[in-house]
């Protein structure tokens, strides 16, 4: 039985992951590897927390090679954790990896309470592009509106514009925003994104390519089956390829090809694989649940009400029981609208259980041949055992789902 660990996304091969950081790419002498530090509690649950750095390199950002940890909190200036930061590239021959790090300490009784919002997880990162600059931030505080946006406590997003270098040494950047702060992923699981890129373009007239990593996960959903039954807890997104158009960020995630990822249609059951939906449908997952376990956990409702979130739909399944057979993930395509459900029997929906967005076209000159103007919209499910991702128009919009089958596999109707 495969159990819940995804195929291809990254996990942790014990205890508790979140944000990625330090994210290097390095070349040379055969050795052409995309580096992940990652942060990490081994211990988690039975241990008091220990953040570190967890480490992985991988060929081909599909396929994961774990690494002896590499940072530990056991100085005074981190005696909390090791938290957000970065890598820097050997900058002459034979120079070392360079890691830098937020040191976590307690905070003092008189000053709790008095933060300013931010997160001390979400370092914001900016890439300079040939007409515009990408600001990738993860801010805390912002409240849900009436509508389809910012449905989740901790927000993930990017800004679009130009950053104006200082020329004084003591003077500030500025940076002139052009598009504003826009989510980049619309599901139940992202945050602390990081972004690198090749060590070198392909020649002198072609740009590097930037990827981006994100933590599939959130600070309350530590209550997932996988931690009990397998040891481990939380996974990174599939890396995605960034390109701008139009102001806005495309992400094209690098996917497996072939018989690693077979495309599926109604009927199938499996626990690795793509559904493909053109134009107007419904996709559901069915997975197998035990009878009598809750599709909510008892504090979905109030934490749904407390953030905007699907309160009422959050409450009336809080007390219901899910049959055998039960379609926990819901992917629905209508016009410009993509809704996502999810109800998942045993594990607690903490924001809720829907998440929609509404497509905007794209021209089909676009990275990835999106679709044309007025041509119909397209889906992509992509079904790693626990591991959801649902992407709409080759990048334009993309949602993150974790979701657990009992058995580890997935029927789908369509």
């Amino acid at each position: 039985m495969p159990g819940h660990r995804p195929a291809f996304h990254f996990t942790p091969e014990r205890g508790r992951l979140n944000d990625p950081n330090g994210l290097i790419r390095l070349e040379g002498a055969g050795h052409d590897l995309w580096h992940v530090f990652y942060q990490l509690d081994p211990g988690f649950p039975a241990e008091p927390r220990r953040t570190g750095w967890g480490y992985a390199t991988s060929e081909d950002l599909l396929t994961w090679r774990h690494r002896p940890q590499a940072l530990f909190p056991d100085d005074a200036y981190d005696a909390d954790g090791c938290f957000s930061g970065g890598a820097v590239a050997p900058q002459r021959p034979g120079d070392p990896v360079e890691l830098f790090y937020t040191g976590n300490l307690p905070v003092p009784a008189e000053f709790a309470g008095h933060g300013s919002g931010s997160d001390p997880d979400a370092v914001p990162g900016a890439g300079t592009g040939a007409e515009a600059d990408v600001l990738i931030l993860s801010p805390q505080g912002i409240r849900a509106d009436a509508g389809d946006a910012l449905r989740n406590r901790y927000q993930c997003g990017y800004l679009v514009g130009h950053l104006e270098l200082p020329d004084a040494p003591d003077a500030a950047a500025v940076f002139h925003v052009t598009t504003p702060f826009t989510e980049l992923d619309h599901g139940f699981e992202f945050y602390a994104p990081q972004v690198f890129t090749d060590a070198t373009a392909a020649d002198a007239t072609s740009q590097r390519r930037p990827v981006m990593l994100g933590w599939m996960g959130m600070p309350e959903e530590d209550d997932h089956p996988t931690i009990t039954a397998e040891g481990w807890l939380h996974c990174l997104t599939f890396a995605r390829e960034l390109s701008l158009y139009d102001g806005r960020l495309l992400q094209s995630p690098v996917l497996p090809s072939g018989d690693d990822l077979p495309i599926v249609g109604d009927g199938h059951v499996g626990d690795v694989f793509r559904v493909r939906l053109d134009g107007d449908g419904v996709v559901e997952l069915r997975g197998t649940t035990a009878l009598g376990s809750s599709t909510t956990g008892s504090t979905a409702g109030e934490d749904a009400a407390a953030d905007g979130a699907d309160s009422a739909d959050s409450a009336d399944s809080a007390d219901s029981t899910g049959p055998e057979d039960a379609p926990l993930v819901t992917v629905s395509l209508s016009g410009d609208r993509v809704t996502v459900t999810r109800r998942t029997a045993g594990v607690p929906n903490h924001f809720g259980d829907e998440r929609a967005t509404t497509l905007r076209p794209i021209a089909s000159s676009t990275p990835g041949g999106g679709a044309g103007w007025g041509a119909a919209h397209h889906i992509d499910v992509i079904v790693d055992r626990s591991a959801i991702e649902i992407i709409a128009d080759d990048g334009a919009a993309l949602f993150s789902v974790r979701a657990f089958s009992t058995d580890g596999a997935w029927t789908v109707r369509l």
